[in-house]
């Protein structure tokens, strides 16, 4: 289902161009802060997320009196499986021999490896030069050993988001509410999860449009010093009366498309 958050942001940009211990859910890397007592508990439990006549609903369950994923399912019947060590998310899985493997460093995200079919293809090594910044550089498996490909610097705000992302003349910027991201509160979330609001690509779902602590509101995205940006623009609905700085639902204008998310807590 999802890409390596790398090879996706690549991915998108690029499309864009052409056309442990027990640790806080917001701990592995540089750090989210957790929202207050009264907003602490609240988890989404369906998303829709629209394009035109096109949907996709995602159905997310936990394990029994946690805050961790168990299984995000797709309506058609595409799934992943989350696995633990701690509050840390070491392994997704999307079917027969196909899954995402985490590796941590001092609870920080160290490595992020894609098995296909049995085979490693590829991965992503993330390195924290301060609080504030996160490298990340990829690798494709070939000829029986890691080729390195694109990497990716990224800057993060004062509350753990992403404000910029730069991988060689392509940068990103971004600016966010102060409201809560629809996944704050999931365990392990936000230490996989540092890229988000740049969904410029094909198949968006909605790990695409949210963010780590807060929910963007524009990205603008420049493609090289001599093109033009490209903005996207989110606007937000609060609608659920229990959870008020929760979004129900999102809408983005992304080069042209209009696409929502509908959240259900």
């Amino acid at each position: 289902m999802k890409k390596t958050t790398l090879l996706f942001f690549s991915a998108a940009l690029l499309f864009a161009a052409c056309k442990k211990d027990s640790v806080d859910p917001g701990s592995g890397g540089p750090g989210v802060p957790p929202p207050p007592g009264d907003e602490n508990s609240t988890l989404p439990s369906k998303i829709v997320v629209a394009e035109g006549d096109n949907s996709s609903t995602y159905v997310i369950s936990y394990l029994a009196d946690t805050k961790k994923l168990d299984k995000i399912v797709r309506d058609d019947g595409a799934a992943e499986t989350f696995e633990y060590e701690g509050d840390l998310i070491t392994k997704i899985s999307y079917g027969g021999e196909n899954y995402t493997l985490y590796e941590y460093d001092d609870n920080k995200l160290k490595t992020a490896t894609e098995i296909r079919e049995g085979n490693k293809t590829a991965k992503v090594e993330y390195t924290y030069p301060d609080d504030k910044k996160v490298n990340l550089m990829n690798y494709n498996w070939e000829d029986d050993e890691w080729e390195p490909d694109m990497g990716i610097e990224l800057e993060l705000d004062e509350n753990g988001n992403l404000a910029k992302g730069n991988a060689g003349d392509i940068s990103a910027d971004l600016l966010y509410d102060s409201k809560n991201s629809p996944f704050i509160n999931v365990t392990g979330w936000s230490a996989t999860n540092y890229l988000g609001g740049v969904p410029m690509g094909e198949n968006i779902s909605f790990q695409d449009i949210v963010g780590r602590t807060n929910n963007p509101v524009k990205a603008t995205v420049i493609m090289d010093p001599d093109a033009d940006p490209v903005d996207i623009i989110y606007t937000y609905e609060f609608n659920d009366d229990s959870n008020p700085k929760f979004p129900t639902k999102i809408n983005g204008d992304i080069l042209g498309r209009s696409i929502s998310a509908k959240i259900t807590y």
